[in-house]
């Protein structure tokens, strides 16, 4: 087989980074194409399906055929926007999080998901950070020093995911203990 091709998802523009992605084992369920990858993020649904290829997500046909989400309905940060909050969970690649798939909003749209990240990866747009590393660390119940040194710390309990706003390329973080 030859070179593999994703779709583009405007919300979680590298799977690949995000550890989504596998080598198939076998054809898709929905369109019956083994195209190599397969998504192995989460699935919100009431039956078990695995193995779904990346253009049946793209175009919603895997989500409509068995009534299911990618990122979980009750993660994304509140938006009023019935067409993007469809494109979200129905056609967007979820992400492995701690606690629900959070997802936030900037300018009127949900953010791109950037990728998992540790300390190393943000210090340098700490200030731009500020209001969302005090959110977390209040949500968490714990103090801004401690959120900060569990992120600078390896093999951390702490998921940290960076996000970028598509409007005006601010950075947003969400994080939560495993």
């Amino acid at each position: 087989m030859g070179l593999v091709t994703l779709p583009t998802f405007r919300y979680h523009p590298d799977p690949l980074k995000s550890k989504v992605v596998a080598a198939s084992t076998g054809p898709c369920p929905r369109c019956g194409l083994d195209r190599g990858l397969a998504y192995t993020g989460p699935v919100y649904a009431i039956e078990h399906v695995t193995g779904l290829c990346f253009p049946c997500i793209a175009d919603g046909s895997a989500a409509y055929k068995w009534d299911l989400e990618f990122v979980n309905p009750y993660g994304p940060e509140p938006l009023d926007d019935a067409a993007r909050r469809d494109e979200l969970l129905h056609r967007t690649p979820g992400y492995f999080s701690a606690q629900g798939d959070p997802w936030p909003v900037h300018c009127a749209d949900y953010c791109a998901l950037l990728g998992p990240v540790v300390w190393d990866d943000i210090s340098h747009i700490e200030a731009e950070l500020a209001a969302d590393l005090s959110r977390v660390a209040t949500s968490l119940e714990i103090c801004l020093a401690d959120l900060l040194s569990d992120l600078k710390r390896p093999a951390s309990p702490l998921w940290a995911h960076l996000f970028q706003c598509l409007g005006c390329s601010r950075h947003r973080l969400v994080a939560d203990y495993e």
